[in-house]
């Protein structure tokens, strides 16, 4: 059996040096391979393998087209470190935005509201959360939707209109996100989002 981080190339590259220090956790506290694009990627996994993912774009890639026996969010997997140094956020109340593409990985969603408690972060909520999340603002590629048909045949994504809708709902001066697309329509609409990563472990200003 072997275990593989999918880091995502584009997690990488809006947050280099955060992810950076993950895949370094990864690989000293765990023992994980860091390996490369899950598009292609993927194909090396096999059934015994366990995959851990920090994109929830990656997460339906690997399930539909990977072979592998486990799958889960990199977030599980620091939540059960008694040993991890937590930032201390000092109690800041921040509202926690669920992504549509995460509403059937009820373990990522506790995992990230464990996390946030952990570095003394209020979680705040919204109606729209957990299973019921409709808020993303991906737009699914045709080499996803190869990949991921699942994903592309996924129904229920707040429309445009319904998103800034959703978005007036929230009162509190930052947001945290786990998801990309997520996390530029909470920045593009004025609010202070940041993605769990960020936090967990921040970039040096």
């Amino acid at each position: 059996m072997a275990t593989y981080f999918f880091p995502s190339c584009k997690v990488q590259k809006q947050f280099p040096e955060s992810s950076q220090r993950l895949q370094k956790y990864l690989q000293e506290r765990w023992q994980i391979t860091i390996t490369g694009c899950c598009r292609q990627n993927h194909q090396q996994l096999q059934p015994t393998d366990a995959a851990f993912f920090v994109c929830n774009t990656c997460a339906h890639i690997l399930t539909e087209s990977s072979a592998a026996g486990q799958i889960r969010s990199v977030w599980e997997l620091i939540d059960q470190d008694a040993a991890f140094p937590f930032p201390d956020y000092q109690n800041e109340v921040m509202t926690v935005q669920d992504c549509w593409l995460s509403s059937d990985r009820p373990e990522m969603q506790q995992a990230v509201r464990s996390l946030m408690h952990k570095m003394h972060i209020q979680p705040q909520e919204l109606p729209d959360n957990l299973a019921k999340t409709r808020f993303c603002r991906i737009n699914i590629s045709a080499n996803t939707a190869q990949l991921a048909p699942g994903l592309a045949a996924k129904t229920g994504q707040m429309t445009p209109e319904e998103r800034q809708e959703h978005l007036q709902q929230i009162n509190t001066d930052k947001v945290v996100c786990y998801c990309r697309p997520c996390l530029t329509e909470i920045n593009e609409a004025g609010l202070k989002g940041y993605h769990l990563l960020q936090l967990l472990f921040p970039e040096t200003e």
